[in-house]
């Protein structure tokens, strides 16, 4: 009996050799030709590099070397294959933040991408940086809503839009990045850029490409369907743009099936991490009727031993993680139970790691309160050895620690700004969800924003409004990320990286520091 992997491999090559005879015969019959164009597509790979597999041989996600198989067997029937990327591609992982970002890009040149447009996180290093990533990839960087602050003109390094021809057909790609990037990067990471409003931007480069007898046009979008991006989202793009045949999106880690089509569009994405790979096939006849069917590839419905990588690919691979083993595999502490920095928990409650973040916050500054945002922890540490590098996984994004002076009344408005309301009955996942030391809080989430709070104390007495605190937080939420305006003051001190505090506080703290955390509850829901 098959797999079910294999069948599906199956299934895709009769079903291409089928497609292939049949247009054959429609050409033979009709005196009509048909062209089928293959696109291959990820987003928020947040630098995933290499396959993840579970204890039971599947694949947990597929990594770039096996991408790279993917695509290889699957362009078959097509007369033109593309691989685009719909952003937070270059930021994630140690694997990609020791040099900044430009070990991804060699992978994403030896894949063989096209094209990609730009995540918020993909602005982590700087937005000067991120062209020359883009490069380094050989891939074009699209970003049509990505201007300068100082003329309103396209970014240096970035296009406004991208044809490309298959048997006379042309096709038109253009790129759109959240507005939200102004504040989910470091601000001042993107200071001299500005986002303009994708669906404005849309309708003007949707009529350019027209004009320039475009026969299909399609959208890379790192915008999202969440509902707290309101207006910016890729639903909302194709339910007020016209002629967009296909949006490939990203940025909300959105499966396949969190799509349907909207106003003639087809929508699609990939979920997060290479868990998927999408596979859109674009149809177009001889009267330059255009069809676009969009599927995907689940890494569970693969065997690992099954699913080769590409030789290439996963020798560029080892050959990194090689050079960087010294580094990452220096033992700081050992952990007496899973510390969890799973999304859907650090973004809705406390967990034991989002404790201990906020603990050694509060150590490495000697504040009266820490203050951090759930969406910069991403990821998990087992019960065992803590290694360097699995600390550099869950703080991934080189933030440090400054102190700033907060009164009363503004530490209650930066927690009420992290706290999570009710959607459908449960809380809200959020990427601004409050982690704190230093303070205690109970609060009532079917309460509306900004009367969340029931209590909230420093040390078992209540916050008085006019009373000043040192407060530390990361560079980023002290610059406005996030939207936590009311940090952005004068910073009294710098200190060490979030990661590098980490690492200190386990070095004195060790497992008897993390057990005394793991059972505290410093921020409640009633």
């Amino acid at each position: 009996m098959k797999p079910a992997w294999c069948k599906k491999l199956l299934s895709l090559a009769v079903s291409a050799v089928l497609t292939v005879g049949m247009l054959s015969m429609a050409a033979f019959a009709e005196g009509n030709s048909e062209t089928v164009i293959k696109l291959f597509h990820t987003n928020d790979v947040h630098s995933r590099y290499d396959a993840a597999v579970e204890d039971d041989g599947t694949l947990g996600s597929f990594g770039y070397a096996r991408l790279k198989t993917l695509i290889d067997s699957n362009s078959g029937g097509a007369d033109g294959v593309f691989v685009f990327d719909a952003g937070d591609t270059f930021h994630g992982q140690p694997f990609a933040t020791l040099n900044r970002g430009s070990s991804i890009s060699a992978l994403m040149k030896a894949v063989g991408y096209n094209a990609m447009v730009v995540g918020n996180h993909d602005f982590n290093y700087g937005y000067r940086r991120t062209p020359t990533l883009a490069y380094l990839a050989q891939v074009k960087l699209l970003g049509a809503n990505v201007l300068k602050k100082s003329d309103g003109t396209i970014a240096d390094g970035f296009a406004e839009y991208q044809f490309y021809k298959v048997n006379g057909v042309k096709i038109g790609v253009f790129g759109l990045s959240t507005p939200e990037t102004a504040y989910k990067t470091n601000p001042k990471n993107v200071d001299a850029v500005q986002f303009a409003d994708p669906v404005k931007t849309a309708k003007q480069v949707v009529k350019k490409l027209r004009e320039k007898q475009a026969d299909v046009v399609i959208c890379l979008a790192h915008l999202g369907i969440d509902a707290a991006s309101g207006k910016n989202t890729s639903t909302y793009l194709a339910q007020n743009v016209d002629g967009i045949d296909l949006i490939i999106d990203g940025h909300s880690h959105s499966t396949p099936d969190s799509y349907q089509k909207v106003n003639d569009t087809v929508i699609t994405s990939a979920g997060e991490y290479m868990e998927y790979v999408g596979m859109v096939t674009i149809e177009v006849d001889a009267d330059k009727k255009v069809s676009v069917n969009a599927d995907a590839f689940k890494a569970s419905d693969f065997k690992a031993d099954a699913l080769e990588p590409d030789a290439k690919v996963q020798t560029m691979i080892d050959r990194v993680k090689k050079a960087q083993e010294p580094r990452l595999n220096a033992v700081v502490a050992s952990a007496p139970e899973v510390l969890d920095g799973e999304r859907e928990n650090v973004r809705t409650g406390e967990t034991n790691l989002s404790r201990l973040v906020a603990s050694a916050m509060l150590k490495e500054s000697g504040a009266d309160i820490a203050m951090t945002n759930g969406g910069g922890i991403r990821a998990s540490i087992d019960a065992g050895p803590i290694t360097v590098g699995e600390v550099q996984t869950v703080l991934p994004f080189g933030n440090y620690i400054v102190t700033v002076q907060l009164t009363g009344k503004e530490v209650r408005e930066a927690v009420e700004h992290g706290l999570p309301g009710l959607a459908n009955g449960s809380l809200e996942v959020i990427g601004n969800k409050i982690q704190a030391a230093g303070l205690e809080v109970t609060y009532d989430p079917s309460k509306p924003a900004g009367s969340r709070i029931v209590t909230i104390t420093h040390n078992g007495e209540k916050i008085v409004d006019s009373k000043t605190y040192l407060v530390a937080t990361n560079d980023f939420m002290a610059a406005g990320g996030d939207d936590y305006t009311m940090l952005n003051k004068k910073v009294v001190n710098e200190f060490a990286a979030l990661d590098e505090a980490v690492i200190h506080y386990l070095n004195e703290e060790g497992s008897k520091g993390i057990s005394e955390i793991s059972n505290e509850s410093r921020i409640v829901r009633i």
